[in-house]
């Protein structure tokens, strides 16, 4: 018999104020909403408020969470 997935997202999985980012420089996923539809970024805190994305550069999101684990 074959399992089937679960459904239930884990608590760290959810978003979070971007006030409780981490502020470390940890690279975290960002959520940032927009008129013409939202960016969803990979970022990390770089002084306190400033947000930087590898690909988009300076953002101002309003959630975050971890990464996930990549693949095996």
């Amino acid at each position: 018999m074959t399992e089937k997935p679960s459904t239930e997202i884990p608590a760290a999985s959810q978003w979070q104020p971007i006030e409780t980012a981490p502020k470390d420089g940890t690279e975290v996923l960002v959520y940032v909403p927009r008129r013409l539809g939202p960016i969803y970024a990979e970022a990390r805190n770089v002084t306190g408020n400033q947000w930087w994305g590898r690909v988009l550069g300076n953002l101002r999101p309003t959630h975050w969470m971890p990464l996930p684990e990549p693949p095996k």
